[in-house]
């Protein structure tokens, strides 16, 4: 009992001001030893796809950025909190002209990519400019029914982690180049 608030009122909180300058409120603590051992803290996993897999906007998607920005502009036709905790610190939204973008004032870190972009069938390319899979453990289905995409550069993926790959380019029809350098 108490478990998840200590980590997601307090820890998370306490670590995430320390390393990135975050101005949230941690909750009510005494104090934290250690707090220079810690250099990361994972901040989403999408899981499931369970931000996009029942949107109206599956379908017509047409790419994928990862950004280190949350320029997210008026225009966007739909707006998602994928942080892992709900606490906004990762955004994703779709602009006019059907592009996605997962941004974030920082790299973004996944521990399990399972189903993320699951039958986008519009998608033709991803930018995976701001994501760090080093702690990823499970890509299946990762890119599962992107039947337009021809091109994966897949080169700075850190995949020593990652367990289960299982179903990850089924029904990528028309992929003629995949870069796996790093695997």
């Amino acid at each position: 009992s108490g478990k998840s608030s200590l980590v997601n009122e307090i820890l998370f909180k306490v670590v995430s001001n320390n390393l990135y300058k975050v101005k949230e409120k941690p909750g009510l603590h005494k104090s934290f030893k250690g707090l220079e051992y810690i250099d990361k803290v994972y901040l989403t996993s999408l899981r499931e796809g369970s931000y996009f897999k029942e949107d109206q906007y599956l379908t017509k998607i047409k790419s994928i950025s990862f950004v280190e920005n949350e320029n997210i502009p008026a225009t966007a036709l739909k707006v998602y909190d994928v942080s892992y905790d709900k606490n906004n610190l990762i955004k994703a939204w779709i602009d006019t002209e059907y592009n996605l973008y997962i941004g974030s004032e920082w790299k973004i870190y996944s521990k399990d990519l399972s189903y993320a972009f699951y039958n986008m069938s519009g998608v033709e390319s991803i930018i995976f400019d701001n994501l760090n899979t080093s702690e990823t453990t499970s890509m299946h289905s990762l890119f599962f029914g992107l039947s337009r995409i021809t091109n994966l550069n897949l080169s700075m993926f850190d995949t020593s982690n990652v367990i289960n790959m299982g179903f990850m380019f089924q029904n990528c029809n028309h992929l003629a180049e995949l870069d796996l350098s790093s695997f």
